[in-house]
This record gives structure tokens, sequence and C-alpha cells, in this order.
């Protein structure tokens, strides 16, 4: 904690305070309680973590952060400090009426914002509970996890863990994005229009914006993706799974596998049209190359050029490879899912970008040409290449 209270109740930051002399001469002259639960608190001044507040022994108290590391403290203490300069800031209050206590409380002229630096891991249902909660009480609160978690395996490609998917935000055009804050070099970093390629990787554009520039705005990221290096990037990867995942026995591919084997498709061949990136891929955390595949195999293998397909039928499959656990949601706590069929929606509307399917009734399609099935390792790499310029070209 940065604020605890006197004993004649009145708050005392850490902040106010300019040098670790003043502190300790202040420590030796008073004592200080939690503001919540009342019980005694410690002044700690180290020479390597900030100077903070806490708890002694084990405590209870609700709004005890346990194990705020300095990473944290620092952290709050920046964003504190920055939002100072064009709003009414609050540095850990605690919301009786709710229970809990957000870092910081930004004032502006229409609404409080409640904003949590996220550093240590919590379990899913915390966060439900707390966001919940803060909404309950009509409050919109933004989530903002530590950069130390941010894993870049190049420039366009990261490695998202299950906590980092919990925070995932939508914009305004439904493009996914994630915030992060390091405390060391004091960027606010926004990784904003995430496709992802499998369960824990995915590409994304970042954007650093240093913290002396950072207010709310920065907060909510608007735009729509447009370079088409991430795609080429995309086409990279797709290369390399051929090459690599689908020719190992893996038993997270195994029915995938034998879904392939079945209709005499080798691993490496599976077709074009199966891992097309667009923005709705965060709703399933399946691999794209599998489920896409999937609808290519179980909707249009049977059918031949002119024929009619309805969205029913699409819709009946996908749901059919769901309630099997072939393919799989991903859960994200912060974006209810009011379409479970949002993803595949926009995939058989990239379809008819790529000619494959043509709309002719809101939910009826005509199959204008069959998926392509490459002959050759070769063709399949000339045939991603082919369909992924048709998509940049469409951006």
């Amino acid at each position: 904690m940065l604020i605890a209270k006197n004993a004649e109740g009145q708050d005392v930051s850490v902040l106010s305070y300019p040098s670790r002399q003043m502190l300790r001469q202040m420590r030796k002259e008073e004592t200080f309680h939690c503001p919540i639960c009342k019980e005694e608190v410690k002044l700690k001044i180290g020479n390597k973590k900030i100077p903070h507040f806490s708890h002694l022994g084990h405590t209870t108290c609700e709004g005890e952060s346990k194990g705020e590391s300095d990473y944290h403290l620092v952290g709050k203490q920046q964003l504190f400090t920055t939002f100072q300069n064009d709003y009414k800031v609050e540095l850990e209050p605690y919301l009786i009426s709710i229970r809990q206590r957000p870092d910081l409380l930004v004032k502006t002229e229409s609404e409080e914002i409640p904003i949590e630096f996220q550093c240590a891991a919590i379990s899913t249902e915390q966060l439900c509970k707390r966001t919940l909660t803060y909404q309950r009480a009509g409050y919109k609160p933004i989530w903002i996890i530590g950069a130390k978690r941010l894993k870049r395996v190049s420039y366009y490609l990261y490695e998202l863990s299950p906590f980092e998917w919990n925070f995932l935000r939508i914009s305004p055009f439904f493009a996914p994005f994630l915030l992060y804050y390091c405390s060391f070099s004091q960027y606010l970093i926004q990784l904003q229009h995430i496709y992802p390629f499998s369960s824990k990787m995915a590409f994304a554009s970042v954007k650093m914006i240093p913290l002396q520039y950072v207010n709310l705005h920065h907060f909510f990221p608007q735009g729509i993706e447009k370079s088409p290096t991430l795609f080429h990037a995309w086409n990279q990867k797709k290369k390399k799974w051929r090459l690599s995942y689908m020719l190992y026995r893996n038993r997270r591919y195994e029915h995938f596998l034998k879904t392939l084997y079945e209709k005499g498709i080798p691993p490496s061949h599976f077709p074009s049209e199966g891992g097309i990136p667009h923005p709705m891929l965060y709703q399933i955390e399946t691999p794209a190359c599998i489920w896409q595949t999937y609808v290519l195999i179980d909707v249009f293998s049977k059918r031949t050029s002119g024929n009619l397909i309805t969205w029913n039928e699409i819709a009946f499959s996908f749901s059919k490879r769901i309630k099997e656990k072939e393919i799989l949601y991903r859960q994200l706590p912060l974006i209810p899912m009011k379409d479970p069929y949002a993803a595949l929606n926009e995939y058989i509307e990239r379809l008819c970008d790529i000619g494959m399917l043509k709309r002719i009734e809101e939910k009826r399609y005509q199959l204008l040409r069959p998926y392509t099935l490459p002959k050759t390792t070769s063709d399949a790499f000339l045939e991603d290449a082919q369909l992924i310029e048709q998509l940049k070209q469409m951006k």
C-alpha cells in the first residue's frame, strides 16, 4: 500500500514525502493504520523497494494486495503522477459500496474509472468477480497487465498465456487488444489487432506510448490493422506449421489428423483456405488451420460447383464439432459472447471474398469452386501465398 491513516485519521501517502530520510523521521513519530481494516500497518523503507505500508504478519484484510512487487508499486506511482496532470485521480481508494480497492480511480466530467495494474497472477474467477462487481456499481474498469509478462517471439509474433488472454478487450471496431505497462521503461504498450494462430501464439501489431503522453484515450485504442506485413508473417508461420506440426504425432491434433487421413489428405496438404486470418479469430482457441479445415471438409467436401449451401448446414456442422470438443472456444471474461457463431460467420464471409462462395440470400450461399487441395507441398506454399495476396488486397 502507498496510503495509510495516521493516529488522527488523516491519509498519509508515501508519495507526499520526497526523501526516505523524511519518511524515516515520520515513522519514528507516528503510527499508521490500514484505511480498510483499521489494523496497524508498518511503514517499510528499504534501499531497494520503494517505501510502502504493509500489514503486520498474517492478515485477512480485503484491501491487502499480497506480495506487491516493487515493479507494481512503482508502476502504480508513475501512473498516478501522470494522470494527475489531466484528471482528478485517487490513489488506492477504498470503494465502500462494493468493498473493492482499485489501484487508481480516475475521475472525468462524466464518469469515474477504476484502473487495475495487474502484475501478479489472479484466477479467472477472481477477475470475473472483481470486474462484475465494478460493472454492477456502474464502473467500467480498465485492466493493465504488467509488461514483464509480454513475450515477443518475433517482430509480429507473441506468445500469450491463458492469464493474458483473460484481459482481452475489443475496440468499437471489434478489433481485439491488450494493454501492458512497463514501470522500468515507462511505456504503455498497446498490443492491437490480435490474430491468434494457435492457443498460445498470436500475431499482433504493437504501439508503445511514452508515459508522459499517456491519457485515457490510449486505453481505448481504435482503428483497423492495415499492415500487409502482418499477413506475410502469418503465411510464413503457416508454412512452418505445414512442415513441422502436421508431420509429427501430437495428441492435441490426433482427431484432426484422423479426419485428414479418412479423406486421403496428407497432413501437410490441408486446404489453403484452412488457416485464413480474420479479426474474430480470438473467439476460438483451436488453431484456425484446424477449425477452418473442419468447416471445409464437413460442409463442402461432397459438394460441386453450383450447389447451394444454407447457413443452418454450416452452423450445424460447426456446432457438432464444438459439442465433440474438437473445436474449442476461448474463455474471455471481459468479452461476453453475444454470438457464438461470429468467428464462423466472418470466416464464411472471407470465403465469399476470395471467390469460393457467393451469397445469394441472407442465409444461403452458392459454391463457386471447391476448396484447394495441393498435390505437393510446393503447391501448398504457392497456393497459400496466392490466397494471402488476395486477402492483403482486400484490406
